[in-house]
């Protein structure tokens, strides 16, 4: 039986999801793992690319996915039918360092604890820890871990009942500042490197950012109570200046990051009406 079940939500990944499986098969562990790769209804070759590393992973299972709800609950599909007594989340479309899986683990060291690996994009590390070894806070409430580089014991996982299949973006924080709530402490592997993929593409780029700055209104209708602070009447402005200043060709121009600024804002504009929350 295996002691790591390693989780992989996929949809549509055949593309990139080979580089990932061919990292799994190559880690460097003196652990027992299987992969499990949860597959969201593709339509494209994802499975048969799967099914062409059965030898190099032996252990690599397959679960349907399709009727699962957002990107939550597609991991809970594979978390349920994983087998380990230790969950290790990545994506399809990144690649894990071979030492990854061993250094979540002495991250962890059997403890109830969530942790957090290293994420590295672009070729520099993203959220990295304080220069005191502090993880930073995001949005002024807790930190959080990335679903591309996450472990937890799973039974710690079921009981404060899995990522919320409800939310489209940021069931990472979601998930992370829950179970922090639950008394389970955060904490850093820096050494557990996940190489992430990132669009570049301008359009791509803002759909993601607009549907994180939803995301944010969401989480704050949900955890304002807990202590995570309001953002105030000066950034409603500020959105409504970025909105506007995306309007205009001239500043696009001159600063392409200018629309995903903008995404972000409208996003928070927008979840906020729809949560019936002031968190411009």
């Amino acid at each position: 039986m295996a002691e790591v079940s390693i989780v992989v939500p996929a949809r549509d990944a055949a593309e990139s999801i080979g580089r990932q499986l061919g990292a799994l098969a190559a880690l460097r562990t003196r652990h027992a793992y299987e992969v499990v790769v949860a597959d969201h209804g593709s339509t494209d070759r994802t499975r048969a690319v799967v099914n062409e590393f059965a030898e190099r992973l032996p252990t690599l299972r397959v679960v349907d996915a399709a009727g699962a709800h957002a990107s939550g609950g597609v991991r809970n599909r594979a978390a349920d039918a994983a087998e380990g007594s230790f969950l290790a989340f990545c994506d399809a479309d990144d690649v894990v360092d071979p030492g990854w899986l061993d250094e979540l683990l002495a991250a962890a060291a059997g403890r109830d604890v969530l942790v957090r690996g290293a994420v590295q994009m672009f070729g520099e590390f993203q959220r990295p820890a304080g220069p005191d070894g502090v993880i930073p806070r995001y949005l002024g409430f807790l930190p959080y871990a990335d679903t591309c580089s996450l472990g937890i014991r799973a039974d710690t996982y079921r009981r404060i009942g899995g990522f919320d299949d409800t939310l489209a973006r940021s069931i990472d924080v979601e998930f992370s500042w829950r179970a922090q709530l639950y008394g389970v402490a955060l904490v850093d592997a820096p050494a557990a490197v996940v190489n992430k993929s990132f669009p570049t593409d301008t359009r791509t780029q803002a759909e993601k950012s607009y549907g994180w700055g939803q995301a944010q209104a969401l989480l704050y209708r949900r955890y304002r109570d807990a202590g995570m602070p309001a953002r105030g009447t000066r950034k409603l402005f500020d959105d409504l200046r970025t909105v506007a200043r995306a309007a205009v060709p001239a500043a696009r121009r001159r600063d392409p990051g200018v629309v995903t600024d903008a995404a972000w804002a409208a996003g928070r504009l927008t979840g906020s009406v729809r949560a019936h929350v002031w968190y411009p």
